[in-house]
């Protein structure tokens, strides 16, 4: 069995702690952006809006899973797949504890949920995987 590094395994801990709270904090940064988008692209259709939060929402969840793992992947990059996977599953539990309740008229935004959710995780094992990368290439 591989031995984890100290600095390895203390980034897990520390990205999983936060992971929460980059979430949302980059999720409401980019949430204050969305009505600023809308009107200067001209979109006013129901079909529209949902597009343009869709997309909001998948990039901030992939800039926060960026924030989050890059990191952890250069400092572990033996188990960067594993690391990012642990603090995608762990931040996305942590969000669904945190979040109100839907309601079931609200199919739309509970779409936009789970599309967050599957973005987060992919994107954090996908950028460990890139820090991973990172590490190995300036250590060769």
């Amino acid at each position: 069995m591989r031995q984890v590094s100290l600095p390895a395994l203390t980034a897990l801990v520390v990205a999983c702690a936060v992971s929460a709270v980059v979430f949302a904090a980059v999720q409401g940064a980019i949430a204050l952006l969305i009505v600023p988008v809308l009107s200067g692209l001209g979109i006013s259709s129901r079909t529209g809006v949902h597009a343009v939060m869709a997309a909001a929402s998948m990039l901030g969840s992939l800039t926060a899973a960026a924030v989050l793992c890059l990191p952890v992947g250069w400092l572990g990059p033996k188990h960067s797949v594993i690391f990012g996977a642990i603090v995608g599953v762990v931040g996305s539990v942590m969000v669904a504890r945190i979040s109100p309740p839907l309601a079931a008229t609200e199919s739309v935004f509970l779409g936009l949920r789970w599309l967050e959710v599957a973005a987060f995780v992919g994107g954090c094992v996908l950028f460990s995987a890139v820090g991973a990368f990172g590490a190995r290439r300036v250590a060769a």
